[in-house]
């Protein structure tokens, strides 16, 4: 199921329909229509800060587990030919790894990090949602293209730096387009210019801050306030 996607960022690679449509022919005709339509859409990207999504990768899965096929179970769902057929596109940050493989057009396979059980879904998006849905409600999605980011330890001669002082005063200083995951991880993003910022209100010790380089100039002042706050 399809759902509605804010995105962190206005600008897209504007070469992203050229590189799907690259791929080579016989694994163009077995990837999902709705994984080929997401990447036409937004490029390769961060899916709810949770999966790497990314153009398809025929040799990683294949070359990486050629001698290990016995670290998860095997049946007529997923082979052990089908393993080394697979092509993936996109992991998360778990380490499961998301695949498709050339006998089962449209199908979506995930290789869990932590489990021994191959799963099965019958499109992209049930197979991301799967592995985000429990965590957020809101799905969004900050997109590869032009992108940089910094994380901004606040540990500080062994000392911790109060992170919700800096958060409030974030919120009091500065306006923002749309918000996720308030109560955990606050993300805050000013799409424009490709800018997001995370408070990491769980374990308190960092600020990680992305942005599209070409907009560094037009954000930099956001940037020197957070730096400066956290000293």
């Amino acid at each position: 199921m399809k759902n509605k996607i804010f995105l962190t960022a206005s600008l897209l690679d504007p070469d992203r329909n050229l590189k799907i449509n690259n791929c080579n022919g016989s694994i163009f005709k077995i990837l999902p229509q709705d994984y080929i339509e997401f990447l036409s859409q937004y490029g390769e990207g961060i899916y709810c800060n949770e999966v790497a999504v990314e153009y398809p990768d025929e040799n990683n899965i294949p070359k990486t587990f050629k001698d290990y096929a016995d670290l998860w179970e095997v049946d007529e769902t997923f082979t052990a030919k089908d393993l080394l057929n697979a092509i993936q596109i996109g992991y998360s940050f778990n380490g499961d790894i998301l695949c498709v493989t050339k006998d089962k057009k449209d199908k979506v396979f995930i290789l869990p990090r932590h489990d021994i059980r191959v799963t099965s879904y019958d499109n992209f998006y049930e197979a991301i949602n799967w592995l985000t849905g429990k965590w957020h409600d809101v799905k969004f999605y900050s997109p590869y293209f032009d992108g940089e980011h910094i994380e901004i330890n606040l540990i500080k001669e062994n000392k911790l730096k109060d992170i919700n002082s800096i958060h409030n005063t974030f919120i009091s200083e500065f306006n923002f387009d749309f918000s996720f995951d308030e109560s955990t991880q606050p993300q805050y993003v000013l799409k424009s210019f490709g800018f997001w910022i995370r408070f990491d209100l769980i374990y308190k010790n960092a600020i990680t801050i992305g942005y599209q380089k070409q907009f560094k100039n037009e954000i930099k002042y956001i940037i020197d306030r957070i730096e400066e706050l956290s000293k």
